[in-house]
């Protein structure tokens, strides 16, 4: 494992420019067999070193990934008839790298996504893969200096970040980025730490429909705020194993302390077991709301091809207070593709939240497929819920995958069932 900070990214990769970029996307939000299928941005073989400044742009190299992707919602609220919408388009990432000069190299990428309503009813729009007045676009969403050597290495600019609180959750058309700074200091080969900073983001969980603000526009983490700063560290302590301590605060937000321990036990050839445990402790910052303390458990059973998976999350808040799930997908155990502990939270204000999450799957690997059935039940004082996932993931090679998830979400005053589509092709 690299480190073990999201429960949801059991093994969470730092874009590394010198070597095949590796971009991690959640199977199904909080799936806990398989939860990243690596999206890996195909390039051409770059030199380690350039002799000079010159000759670090004279390598520069493109590299990309085409995505078709498409969303179906059946949707029935307080009222007791169904409103459907859907969406489909195409797009991804489209950037560029240089070689390395003396440790330092330069990275630019752009996000695109272009509307295709002749797949659908445009009358019934979705805007998950479009900005909030319903519009295709194309911004751009990286932009860094780089730097990397044995110790150290470090991104500077717009940059995708996996941390426990602000993640890239890369689930519709175009991942979460950032503003900011980050930093690894590896120490040895077990232990390292991580610096960051995090002003501004943009991308689909930065979207905000109601309030119009686009998801292809950088916005403040926190408005009036200066945004995250936070530290980790992470020591492997056995093959596969590591246990993480995290830092985040966030101005007129919270202060964040996040710990995770993550590990794999092996039996035989044909039986292992994945484990977990987690705790966060929230304190809100100015007032926010933001407060409370989170605990976690997971176990999977793998035997051959076939694995069981169960996780349970706990909320205690005090009145007028609720969890959060930070700047992405969170990093609970129990996520679902629609549920997580932390949405419930916030639509429970002030009530401690029980969730929990089993399931079965199999792994194809003579055609390249992973299945998963995922069932999540969240109680809280006065309501509940239940979600069914179905997943389906096809990974033959690096440069072609595929996913399928349909999910069907059931509370007190809503009912919903989605199915969303992936293809991606990558260059």
């Amino acid at each position: 494992m690299d480190m073990i900070y999201i429960a949801q990214n059991d093994i969470a990769t730092q874009v590394q420019l010198e070597k095949t970029v590796q971009q991690q996307e959640k199977q199904s939000i909080g799936a806990l067999h398989n939860k990243t299928l690596a999206r890996r941005q195909v390039v051409k073989e770059l030199p380690k070193k350039a002799d000079s400044i010159d000759e670090a742009f004279d390598y520069v190299d493109g590299y990309g990934k085409i995505r078709f992707g498409y969303i179906g919602n059946h949707i029935k609220e307080e009222s007791p008839d169904w409103q459907n919408s859907f969406g489909s388009a195409i797009g991804g990432v489209v950037g560029i790298k240089t070689a390395t000069y003396r440790g330092f190299s330069a990275n630019v990428a752009g996000y695109i996504s272009q509307d295709l309503p002749f797949l659908y009813d445009d009358d019934k729009t979705a805007l998950d893969f479009l900005t909030s007045q319903g519009k295709s676009f194309a911004y751009l969403a990286e932009a860094s200096i780089n730097f990397e050597n044995e110790f150290l290495e470090f991104q500077g600019g717009r940059i995708a970040v996996d941390l426990p609180y602000a993640d890239t959750d890369d689930i519709r058309m175009a991942q979460n980025t950032f503003e900011g700074a980050w930093a690894q200091i590896s120490m040895n080969d077990d232990l390292s730490a991580q610096l960051f900073y995090l002003h501004r983001w943009a991308g689909f969980d930065s979207q905000d429909e109601e309030a119009g603000i686009d998801q292809s526009e950088f916005k403040e983490l926190v408005e009036d705020s200066r945004g995250m700063i936070g530290a980790g560290v992470s020591y492997e302590y056995a093959k596969e194993s590591e246990v993480a301590l995290w830092y985040q605060n966030v101005e007129n937000f919270a202060d964040i302390f996040y710990t995770e321990l993550n590990g794999v036990y092996d039996i035989n050839d044909d039986i292992h077991f994945d484990y977990g445990a987690q705790y966060t402790s929230i304190k809100e910052d100015e007032n926010s709301g933001v407060d409370g303390d989170v605990y976690g458990a997971m176990l999977i059973g793998h035997y051959q091809e076939f694995f069981l998976s169960l996780a349970v999350n706990y909320a205690v808040v005090d009145e007028d207070k609720y969890v959060t799930d930070g700047f992405g997908g969170g990093p609970y155990f129990t996520s679902l593709d629609e549920a997580t502990i932390a949405v419930a939270s916030e639509a429970l204000v002030g009530e401690d939240i029980d969730m929990y999450r089993t399931g079965i799957g199999y792994d194809a690997e003579s055609i390249y497929s992973s299945f998963e059935y995922a069932y999540g039940y969240m109680s809280g004082e006065n309501s509940h819920i239940d979600e069914h996932d179905f997943i389906y993931t096809f990974n033959k090679d690096e440069k072609m995958q595929a996913q399928i998830i349909f999910a069907k979400y059931t509370s007190k005053t809503n009912e919903l069932n989605r199915v969303v589509a992936q293809i991606d092709y990558n260059f």
